[in-house]
């Protein structure tokens, strides 16, 4: 079995696996309503807390939950989590695995769909799914600007403490990577930009998360899915191939290719409030068994 130094994929049988080495995550094959979801996870530098994320596209309703101690067992360096699927049928969804070390660094899963059910008591009711955060141009090119614009929480002021605002790509079935919010002393604000250095062909999402001053609440929302487009400037790539899994020719075969990283130093685009803002990410080595 080959193995890889970097960052992971695997697909054994029907569960996806996308991880760093020492934290990997099996997601289920598939998801239904109000059905169970179980992940099984297994590492033995995992730093606590493990967080578990199911990210619905285009919500203000993900689900972020810090699993408790009893969720995994340190002498077999294990552990399991179930919680059903609270989305309506035809919802789509990523599920994340994460602990101290960094955003998706057990797991990024690929895109469920999922599945009906005549059982919806887990369904919540009345939900308002008003968004704050706005992307223009959706479906950005290759390693052109994008920029990110959310509604202040208070709509008299001068925008947010930056501070208080973080967001996170996820690559569905690669990586995840964090943008620079705060740059060069700018503190207030209610937009950023960053370059588009997910390669062309590839898809992201975002999941935005603010701290509410006056409260204490972190209230959270996701982006639509954005593919991004063909572009003539691949600076921003390095030339890396793509980061989705590719194809299984064989049962027995086993492919293994270097990503790009997401990251481009040297090649930080210029914005109104400051000079960079690149994403950051885990190189990535691809294995599909």
């Amino acid at each position: 079995m080959p193995s890889c130094m970097l960052t992971a994929i695997f697909i054994l049988a029907s569960t996806i696996c996308v991880a760093h080495a020492s934290f990997v995550a099996f997601f289920p094959p598939s998801a239904s309503q109000c059905s169970n979801f179980t992940v099984d996870f297994t590492g033995n530098q995992i730093l606590f807390p493990i967080t578990f994320l199911l990210l619905p596209v285009n919500s203000s309703s993900p689900l972020v939950v810090q699993l408790p101690d009893t969720a995994f067992d340190s002498v077999s360096n294990s552990g399991t989590y179930t919680t059903p699927i609270s989305f309506s049928a035809g919802t789509q969804f990523i599920a994340v695995m994460h602990d101290a070390q960094g955003a998706g660094n057990g797991g990024v899963s690929t895109v469920y769909t999922v599945g009906g059910s005549s059982n919806a008591g887990c369904l919540q009711q009345g939900l308002n799914n008003t968004l704050a955060f706005r992307l223009s141009p959706p479906s950005p090119p290759q390693c052109e600007l994008q920029r990110i614009s959310w509604t202040p929480l208070d709509p008299n002021g001068n925008g947010d403490n930056l501070n208080n605002v973080n967001i996170t790509g996820y690559v569905p079935g690669g990586v995840a990577f964090k943008l620079n919010v705060v740059r060069d002393g700018v503190s207030t604000g209610s937009s950023t930009l960053w370059q588009t250095s997910v390669p062309q062909g590839q898809a992201f999402m975002f999941l935005y998360e603010r701290t509410d001053p006056a409260t204490g609440t972190v209230r959270r929302e996701t982006s639509a899915i954005q593919n991004v487009q063909p572009s003539t400037n691949s600076s921003c790539t390095q030339g890396g191939p793509s980061v989705t899994v590719p194809p299984s020719t064989s049962n027995s075969l086993a492919q293994t290719t270097q990503a790009s990283g997401l990251v481009s130093p040297g090649n930080a685009p210029n914005n109104d409030k400051g000079p960079s803002n690149l994403p950051y990410a885990l190189p990535a080595c691809i294995c599909v068994i």
